[in-house]
């Protein structure tokens, strides 16, 4: 993979910034030029490797083998010389070699059964008994052609006959036509040349060797063969030459084919054939020497042979010896076989013609256009380029192997398969450049939005803490000021303020909320809550506000819903308070009603109204951030529009679900459904008690009337702003208690190291020593020095779920958010108080 990325870097020719990052890897027009000139430059490398020609030699004999088709050649007919032929015929002929008068016999046989042209595929080089029969039988008609073996230089040469006779069964009209060259061609014996020359006939004489491949393969055939500057056809060619002898076809060159009469074969520089031969092997009819013997000799009725034999050229050969087998490319095939069917072959111009440079060409460029596509594209695509080359490669083999098989035309298919693979690697290696080069850029830019979702978490923070700070001061003071004498007007105006302040304040709690959602940062406090309890919050809340715009309030339970369950019972409320609010908000008469319901996918919550509807084209933008179904809502009944945004973000966080069905002018009911796992036991009044007239105690929890617990509690109250220390004693000063103040976390400490204190209520931030920091040498203290722990109460402008628990974390017992209202302040001090009372009751006093 290193070498990989190595050459991907090297070849690529994408570049980074001068401060290291990444451009765009998309280059310039004729930035990737070079891809398809370096594809085009491996192929032709490739060409001139050693490894081509193997490769190409077996690329070429799948695609024969592949358009190969079968066939029956009905013109020709081998008579085979085969081993059983050899031992039926020993009792009658003896044995191998046989008389030649044998042989004269045969063909005496064959002319009689009326057999075209027959072609002797065994070589009679030397003298033989029964020479003079066969040289007469040859005489007498000319239809019989000899074999001949074509001798390489440097071989031991048999005695040849006179160069008169040889000249008169060479060719006389192959001057110019391309021939294979031997040092000497081994002709029949002289007496038997003799007789075929007299006849003075062009094809007496046929050539049965071939020059095969380095891998000993037969490809090609060789027309004609040359010796000594005589020329003789091949053994495949002689016999259509013998039966022409009297006509005044000749051999003709042409550009690149030989021509006789109207067959026309293309040929190779060499003046070979590549022959279109069947992948069958009984292409031709093989008949046994044995039962032709036989009927020549009397022994078999001639007649079931004379159907066979009639009107066909017949070659007779062995293959009782091992050198007759000849390797194709459709594997070991009798010589004599194999010659049958070039012969029928030429006889119907089943030959394929010489790779043709245009034909090439065109594979060539099918093979670069993956390769050009790149360079047009500017930039690399992993599955683009995948595509094109595989789309390049199916054309490639589709089109040589149609070429091959319609066309008739050889095709070098190597050479485009290499441009393909070597484009397809090259696009590969870029690929795997830029994805580098993308996944780097997209690491700097993850790195830079954490960096930048950082700094938009911590300036929400401390937005949240410099705006909740003054926050505090305003509605502390409003509701400060609505206690006193106030007339009618001046009540009015608090009112207004008040309401002003608190949805200020909610707006301040829904954008940190959503920039929590969208942010990711969002996180859950599970564990085991009443939901009758919630519920019945739920309906004291929102009660006052349906009564106040003359609604009816309804709240449902339906089926087996659990009383306890696990989850965030913060965040349900928050999804329920948002749903509701909305309801009644955009209600202006009828009724709301809450229904919930235990379903398989969780607990089931339906807000329904009969306010003014949404329109179905709206029911996916509602829940967007800042979008409200119609404008003039804004205007009407106020909002941000991000109430349902942050419902729906929460609910999801849940794992549950939200939906909406609503129609304009027929009220909308909204549906969230979130998993709540049962729990063994929580506080609350039980489901089956919640009724639409049911309220809970709002009473503060009830003290106790001994004198040590109504005795006044010691609070200690550090805080450096001002404003917020004199709210804070307002709000006290009617309380049973006595305050302290500290401006800063050392004085706090010292303080509480020489005094005797209750409660404690700590600002976060302070300069200097902070609250967690001060909070947490309070508890050293009191662990070293084994004192009473006071209870410490968290009074901040923190309002992140995580300040909450480094508050919890560093000490303190409760985690108060500014603004506070007097009611909640003195509800957690009365709490504390009970607790303190509780503890000095044990015994749990200061050492």
């Amino acid at each position: 993979m290193k070498v990989l990325e190595f050459a991907g870097r090297w070849l690529s020719p994408v570049r980074e910034a001068p401060d290291g990052i990444p451009v765009n890897p998309r280059t310039s027009w004729f930035g990737l030029i070079w891809v398809p000139l370096a594809a085009l430059a491996i192929g032709l490398a490739w060409v001139m490797s050693p490894l081509n020609q193997q490769m190409s030699t077996s690329l070429y004999d799948i695609s024969v083998r592949t358009v190969a088709r079968q066939a029956h050649f009905d013109d020709v007919v081998v008579i085979d010389i085969d081993d059983a032929s050899l031992r039926d015929l020993r009792p009658r002929l003896g044995g191998w070699p046989y008389s030649r008068d044998t042989f004269a016999l045969l063909i005496s046989f064959l002319r009689e059964v009326g057999a075209g042209p027959i072609a002797l595929n065994l070589v009679f080089s030397e003298p033989r008994e029964g020479d003079d029969v066969l040289a007469n039988s040859l005489a007498a008609r000319p239809d019989v052609v000899l074999a001949a073996v074509g001798q390489p230089s440097g071989g031991e040469l048999a005695p040849q006959p006179s160069d008169p006779l040889r000249r008169r069964v060479a060719l006389n009209s192959a001057g110019g036509l391309p021939s294979a060259r031997w040092a000497e061609i081994v002709m029949p014996d002289n007496q038997l040349l003799s007789a075929l020359s007299q006849a003075g006939v062009v094809g007496a004489v046929g050539v049965v060797t071939a020059q095969l491949d380095d891998d000993g393969m037969l490809r090609r055939l060789s027309l004609l063969h040359e010796a000594d500057g005589l020329v003789y056809p091949s053994m495949a060619l002689a016999p259509r030459l013998l039966a022409k002898a009297g006509s005044m076809d000749r051999l003709a060159r042409e550009t690149d084919a030989v021509s006789h009469g109207p067959q026309r074969w293309p040929i190779n520089a060499a003046g070979q054939v590549t022959l279109i031969l069947p992948s069958n092997r009984d292409a031709v009819p093989r008949l046994a020497f044995s039962n032709v013997m036989e009927a020549a000799l009397g022994i078999r009725d001639r007649a079931d042979l004379r159907a066979l034999l009639k009107g066909r050229t017949v070659f007779i050969g062995s293959s009782a010896f091992l050198a007759d087998d000849v390797l194709t490319p459709f594997g070991r095939i009798s010589g004599t076989a194999l010659l049958a069917c070039s012969h029928a072959a030429l006889e119907r111009s089943l030959v394929l013609a010489p790779p043709k440079p245009w034909v090439a060409a065109g594979f060539a460029a099918i093979a670069l256009s993956p390769s050009m596509l790149l360079w047009l594209r500017r930039r690399p695509m992993f599955r683009d380029d995948s595509l094109a080359s595989l789309a390049a490669l199916v054309l490639v083999l589709a089109g040589g192997l149609a070429t091959l098989a319609r066309g008739r035309i050889e095709v070098e298919l190597l050479l485009p398969l290499v441009i393909v693979a070597a484009g397809f690697l090259i696009a590969s290696l870029l690929q795997l450049r830029w994805s580098g080069i993308v996944n780097r850029r997209l690491r700097i830019e993850h790195a830079m939005a954490e960096a930048a979702n950082q700094a938009k978490t911590e300036f929400l923070a401390n937005v949240s803490h410099e705006i909740r700070t003054p926050m505090n001061a305003l509605l502390g003071v409003a509701e400060l000021l609505q206690r006193t004498p106030l007339n009618e007007e001046q009540q009015r105006y608090v009112a207004v303020f008040q309401r002003s302040g608190q949805t200020l304040f909610e707006l301040i709690n829904d954008q940190l909320d959503l920039s929590k959602i969208e942010a990711g940062r969002l996180d859950l406090s599970h564990g085991p809550f009443s939901l009758a309890r919630l519920l019945a919050d739920q309906q004291v809340l929102l009660k006052t506000r349906a009564i106040g715009k003359g609604l009816e309030l309804r709240w449902t339970v339906l089926g087996e819903v659990p009383d306890a369950v696990i989850g965030d019972r913060r965040r349900l409320e928050q999804v329920l308070t948002n749903l509701v609010g909305n309801a009644i908000k955009f209600t202006a008469a009828g009724f709301v009603s809450v229904e919930v319901s235990q379903t398989a996918a969780g607990t089931r919550f339906e807000v329904t109204d009969t306010g003014i509807g949404i329109g179905a084209d709206q029911h996916l933008r509602i829940f967007q951030p800042f979008i409200q179904a119609d404008g003039s809502t804004t205007r009407q009944y106020g909002g941000t529009g991000l109430g349902l945004s942050i419902a729906n973000g929460l609910v999801r966080r849940m794992g549950g679900t939200i939906s909406v069905r609503s129609e304009p002018d027929k009220g909308s009911t909204f549906a969230f459904c979130i998993p709540l796992a049962r729990a063994e036991s929580a506080d609350g009044p039980g489901l089956r008690s919640l009724t639409p007239n049911w309220q809970p105690e709002t009473r503060l929890p009830t003290v106790r009337t001994s004198a040590h617990q109504r005795k006044p509690i010691r609070i200690l109250l550090t805080e450096d702003n001002e404003v917020n220390v004199l709210l804070v004693e307002s709000m006290l000063r009617d309380a049973d208690c006595t305050l302290d103040v500290a401006t800063n976390g050392e004085t706090a400490l010292a303080k509480f190291y020489g005094g005797d204190y209750d409660l404690i209520l700590m600002d976060i931030q302070m300069p200097g020593i902070d609250g967690h920091q001060t909070t947490r040498e309070i508890r050293r203290i009191e662990a070293a020095e084994r004192r009473r722990p006071v209870t410490v109460i968290a009074l901040t402008a923190h309002a992140f779920e995580r300040d909450v628990q480094r508050s919890l974390e560093a000490g303190c017992n409760q985690h108060l958010t500014k603004p506070v209202s007097r009611d909640a302040l003195l509800a957690a001090i009365e709490i504390h108080r009970d607790n303190a009372a509780a503890k000095a009751e044990a015994g749990v006093e200061r050492a």
